[in-house]
């Protein structure tokens, strides 16, 4: 028979089991939540065998890459191909410290998210910024399902590579516009190179016209990489510098003179023609040709010729015109305004011949003397004129 004893103990027992059995729930469910947390901190949603995994759009920030046209209708497109047909290419991105933010050096490379690397603060994005920007859109305007995108981790050990591989990448699968594709590799030169925007054009069109002249220059341009006695050939006759540009644009696989024929010219566009092709798609060529309406050209000052350029542009914008009508549109202004400076000129030049002729005709004698003090007055002020005329001539 059980005694009284050993009912109570049994009692005690199987309460502080059970006890400890709740505790132990407790903690579990605690450490799951702790983790949950911890996933929806690292931003890591998912990872499937191929890599990918879904990370939260504040947690991607753009890198220096090569394209900055991002027009209206491409984020639109992007925007309605998200919603019709979902994401069809994964982010690439690249993990970026805390510290790497800060000195932009060399990250060592790793799968982890937060849990497994805590120093990871962000993402930079190697490609798929369109989709990043569409995606952003989408969730200011309500569509929070947009709060996540499938990404996939890059290859790369140097956040400076980045841009080299979205130039790469641009150049020879989606294409750049002429001005990008300029800014980039020019950036591409200052970042690998170290040369100065205003000397490797210089240096650049230097090769072109030398190459342009000398036969054997232009071959071993042609084939400076594959062999000896073409890299030779150019080190007796290029500076070290230029010979850096053009294993740059063989790397690139950009033709170097086609470059500085058709793309250097974007350089010189002025900053509300930029902003045009970028903003409000105008088309390069023809904000070349716009260009074209300087205060060289038109003979007048900088402010006008601007104020002329900014009319020229809202002109082709609205009316839509082509390459060809736009160009004819260009020139009819410039030919105009040289009618009215040579219009202009001749006048000056009857009026000069007129009042000299005057002046040597005039009466001195017969004026009184208050039409004397006035033209003394006159002819004064006119004398100054022509004094610092002089003095700056």
């Amino acid at each position: 028979m059980v005694s009284q004893s050993t009912k109570v103990k049994d009692k005690f027992r199987d309460r502080f089991s059970t006890t400890k059995s709740v505790q132990q729930e407790t903690t579990k469910v605690k450490e799951l939540k702790e983790k949950i947390k911890e996933l929806e901190n690292s931003s890591l949603v998912a990872e499937t065998s191929t890599g990918k995994f879904l990370i939260s759009l504040d947690r991607i920030e753009p890198s220096k890459q090569c394209r900055q046209t991002f027009t209206e209708s491409v984020i639109q497109k992007r925007m309605q191909s998200l919603s019709r047909e979902g994401q069809l290419d994964p982010l690439v991105l690249v993990p970026v410290s805390e510290t790497e933010a800060l000195s932009d050096r060399k990250y060592q490379h790793t799968r982890g998210i937060s849990s497994g690397n805590p120093s990871i603060s962000a993402y930079q994005i190697e490609d798929g910024e369109v989709t990043f920007r569409a995606a952003k859109r989408l969730v200011e305007q309500g569509d929070t399902q947009w709060e996540y995108l499938e990404a996939v981790l890059s290859n790369i050990e140097d956040l400076d590579t980045i841009h080299f591989r979205t130039l790469l990448h641009h150049l020879h699968s989606e294409g750049l516009n002429p001005l990008d594709r300029a800014e980039s590799i020019f950036a591409e030169i200052n970042l690998q190179l170290q040369i100065e925007t205003e000397i490797a054009v210089k240096l650049l069109r230097n090769i072109v016209y030398r190459s342009s002249r000398d036969i054997a220059l232009a071959e071993a341009i042609a084939n400076y990489d594959l062999e000896e006695r073409h890299q030779e050939y150019l080190r007796q006759q290029l500076e070290t510098e230029q010979i850096k540009l053009i294993t740059l644009f063989n790397r690139l696989q950009v033709e170097l003179g086609s470059f500085v024929k058709n793309d250097l010219a974007m350089l010189a566009l002025t900053k509300n023609l930029k902003t045009a092709i970028r903003k409000r798609e105008l088309p390069c060529h023809q904000a070349k040709i716009i260009n074209t309406l300087s205060s060289k050209t038109l003979a007048i000052n900088e402010e006008e010729a601007e104020q002329i350029r900014n009319e020229v542009l809202e002109h082709v914008l609205l009316n839509q015109l082509s390459v060809g009508k736009t160009r004819k549109y260009v020139s009819e202004i410039i030919e105009a305004n040289g009618k009215k400076k040579s219009i202009s000129n001749n006048q000056v030049k009857q009026n000069y011949q007129q009042i000299k002729i005057g002046l040597q005709k005039l009466p001195i004698p017969q004026l009184n003397k208050a039409q004397l003090t006035a033209l003394k007055s006159v002819m004064l002020k006119q004398l100054s004129a022509i004094d610092r005329e002089l003095i700056d001539d």
